[in-house]
């Protein structure tokens, strides 16, 4: 299996930490050298124990729980309205139907 090499230079240690975290994220091999091609302690310089992509993964899957969370709640309520609202129409029209059909009779005084 041939190996490949990747190189990049910057001056921002943060952007460096950021591309190799993200090479890591990846399933890559990546470590950072310095000028005489050493390879450097990371951990002094971490200022956090999270990187910017476990932030933002982080983010997106409590935005879309929260989002799942507000639009099952959503068709829930909608589901019970719109029950609500059918039961009530069809007990009208049932009342409607009987106060036809018994008045025609003239058997009920609550229809005349």
């Amino acid at each position: 299996m041939t190996t490949w090499t990747i190189r990049t230079e910057t001056d921002d240690l943060e952007s460096a930490r950021e591309m190799v975290e993200d090479q890591r994220n990846r399933g890559y091999s990546a470590w950072i050298e310095d000028e005489d091609g050493q390879r450097v302690d990371e951990e002094p310089f971490k200022k956090s124990g999270r990187s910017l992509y476990q932030i933002v993964m982080g983010i997106i899957i409590w935005g879309t729980a929260i989002a799942a969370t507000l639009g099952g709640l959503y068709l829930a309520v909608f589901y019970l309205v719109i029950r609500w609202r059918y039961e009530s129409l069809r007990q009208d029209r049932l009342y409607a139907a009987h106060c036809l059909l018994l008045s025609y009779h003239r058997c009920c005084a609550d229809c005349s």
